[in-house]
């Protein structure tokens, strides 16, 4: 390939696979430009479109590259304005947010079986899918001193009795 058109438009108009392609097969200095010109040409797409885009740009390129893209959709310029969409970095929160929870899940699950307590397969699931930092923060505290998974999670919910 020779000289790339590395314009604003030409970068949003590329299907992600495409634009993949061309930066895989461009490495170096022409792989990275069409890579730096992609978070600009974002802005050219409504929110759901940029979103599946870069989903699927990221999942396709070349982990250096990907890398790269990363770094990109969080940086800001030296004027302190975002320069990717606003729908980006509420993403970028949520996903912050989402793993900060899983942590804190993953936290409260280790300091149950330090205490030898166990929980049902069930009941790990729930703790996992929890996304309330102030509720597995509330169950770490009382984990601690705990000596059964009442003590964190409460008695076991009975089962509603069918109708006969």
């Amino acid at each position: 390939m020779g000289d790339l058109d590395i314009s604003l438009r030409s970068i949003a108009a590329m299907m992600p696979e495409d634009l993949a392609a061309v930066t895989s097969n461009n490495a170096g200095e022409a792989g990275e430009a069409i890579v730096r010109a992609v978070p600009a040409a974002l802005g050219a797409l409504d929110a759901a479109s940029g979103r599946a885009y870069v989903l699927l740009l990221r999942a396709a390129l070349r982990p250096a590259l990907r890398k790269l893209l990363e770094a990109l959709m969080i940086e800001k310029t030296p004027l302190g304005e975002s320069e990717v969409p606003e729908w980006l970095w509420k993403a970028e929160k949520a996903a912050t947010t989402k793993g900060r929870a899983e942590g804190h899940a993953e936290a409260l699950l280790t300091v149950l079986a330090a205490r030898n307590i166990s929980l049902h397969k069930a009941r790990e699931a729930e703790v996992m899918a929890c996304r309330s930092q102030a509720t597995l923060t509330r169950s770490i505290r009382a984990a601690v001193t705990a000596k059964t998974a009442a003590d964190v999670f409460g008695p076991p919910k009975r089962k509603a009795a069918k109708a006969r």
